[in-house]
């Protein structure tokens, strides 16, 4: 599997976990702290949850792609 391959499957795998945090187990919890936490009112809070589970997708890729680059340049500067 090549590298690319693997951070995507990785940032798609990270953005449904945390989607399906935050849209099933978060929507819940955060229902009892929001005032006005009918049906409608999270409807849309959703989209929001879904963003969020997408920024953190992408932080989870950027960072993966940042580490790996790091690691490379301290193995060419060891040898």
């Amino acid at each position: 599997m090549l590298k690319s391959e693997k951070v995507i499957i990785i940032g798609i795998g990270s953005f449904i976990g945390l989607f399906i945090l935050n849209s099933y187990f978060l929507s819940y919890i955060l229902s009892f702290l929001v005032v006005g936490g009918d049906d409608y009112v999270l409807s849309y809070m959703m989209p929001i949850y879904s963003g969020i589970a997408l920024i953190g997708a992408i932080v989870i890729c950027c960072s993966y792609i940042i580490i790996k680059k790091i690691d490379m340049l301290k193995q060419i500067l060891n040898k």
